[in-house]
């Protein structure tokens, strides 16, 4: 058996086209046609569908987004009232 160290600049050639002109377009070809099962993973009928995203263009409650934009404002303050302590506490 031949070492690859061992072998001439010619059969060096033979090896590097043998291998990117057949292997490595099978070897494509495999993962390939490998990655469409990964595909299916998940899916079936014992499967957990995600929760349906809600359609954008519906009608928003206005009172449902001064809630939310309320408790966005709560939640800011309590951070820089954090980091305020932290940093004066330091």
């Amino acid at each position: 058996m031949e070492l690859a160290i061992a072998m001439s600049a010619t059969g060096k050639c033979v090896a590097v086209l043998l291998f990117t002109g057949v292997v490595a377009p099978l070897a494509g070809l495999l993962f390939r046609h490998v990655g469409a099962g990964w595909e299916s993973i998940g899916k079936g009928p014992l499967a957990i569908e995600p929760e349906p995203r809600p359609d954008p263009d519906a009608p928003v409650d206005p009172e449902i987004v001064a809630i939310e934009v309320r408790q966005m404002l709560e939640a800011k303050a309590d951070r820089r009232r954090r980091r305020a302590d932290f940093i004066g506490s330091g």
